[in-house]
């Protein structure tokens, strides 16, 4: 629970906000899930988002489950429309506190799927529809004016960052014979021996 991100949001935030979380493993956006109809993620929005009212930001980001081989329907188009009407019908339920501001809504496009997420030779073009989801969830975001955050684009800018960080503090051979010298004129050891213990070490 500790690394799920609604969790690190409720610690970042503070006890004066209060985050709900109704996250659910599968689920899709207005598609039938014939494996598990209860998957459907609009037929239940209503209650579950009435049961947290009022609500001063909706957070919502769902999609990549639509791209599932037996859920012929979804692709990132369909998908963002269908993610359209559920936002759509989550203004008309009047979720705002009385007597205050609007409910506003944050709409996140998810990570992309990769490789590793596969199962029995599933068919590639879930990857391909994952990545292209975001720029069709932007469209959504820009019609109906809230705000939006392409996870998947975050994730890749992120990795990149941690890569060139790293190589930041890469160590060349030179460098660590260059230490290796140093430290052994520093302590009177003879060179060669403390470079031949090290390399028997590795």
């Amino acid at each position: 629970e500790s690394i799920r991100w609604t969790c690190l949001l409720q610690e970042k935030l503070g006890p004066d906000y209060v985050v709900v979380e109704e996250g659910l493993s599968g689920r899709t956006t207005v598609f039938d899930e014939p494996l598990d109809p209860d998957l459907n993620g609009i037929a239940p929005m209503p209650a579950i988002l009435r049961s947290a009212a009022p609500i001063d930001l909706l957070i919502f980001m769902l999609g990549t489950n639509d791209f599932q081989m037996h859920i012929p329907a979804g692709n990132p188009i369909t998908t963002a429309r269908g993610i359209q009407t559920m936002l759509e019908k989550a203004r008309k339920l009047e979720l705002d506190r009385p007597g205050g501001e609007k409910m506003k809504i944050l709409l996140i496009s998810p990570i992309e799927v990769t490789e590793a997420w596969l199962v029995l030779n599933e068919d590639r073009q879930i990857i391909d529809d994952s990545r292209r989801l975001g720029k069709y969830l932007a469209v959504v975001a820009e019609e109906l004016g809230v705000a939006f955050m392409d996870a998947a684009k975050t994730e890749r800018e992120a990795t990149a960052w941690a890569v060139a960080e790293a190589e930041k503090f890469e160590i060349t051979d030179e460098e660590i014979e260059a230490e290796i010298t140093r430290l052994a004129e520093q302590y009177k050891l003879d060179v060669a021996q403390v470079k031949q213990a090290v390399a028997g070490a590795d």
